[in-house]
């Protein structure tokens, strides 16, 4: 199940207010009693905004490796 939060963090220096989707991961499966197992999912977000003060920055986030960054710094802390 997904829910809205938000956060802050610390990117490269800067302040950002990030506001996503969190999915948290699921959990691994041995084996179900049929004999078959899940492999699991780690957990996912789906950046909403970018903000740094009241200025939304998304589009300037445009490179997809930027934007995994960000996920995953986000993750991190919110896990916490």
């Amino acid at each position: 199940t997904k829910k809205m939060a938000d956060l802050t963090i610390n990117y490269k220096g800067v302040n950002i207010d990030c506001e996503f989707d969190y999915s948290p991961g699921e959990p691994m499966v041995m084996y179900y009693s049929d004999g078959s197992g899940y492999p699991g999912s780690p957990p996912d977000i789906e950046l909403e905004s970018i903000k740094i003060g009241d200025v939304e920055v998304i589009d300037m986030f445009d490179n997809l490796d930027k934007i995994e960054e960000i996920s995953e710094l986000i993750i991190e802390k919110y896990e916490q």
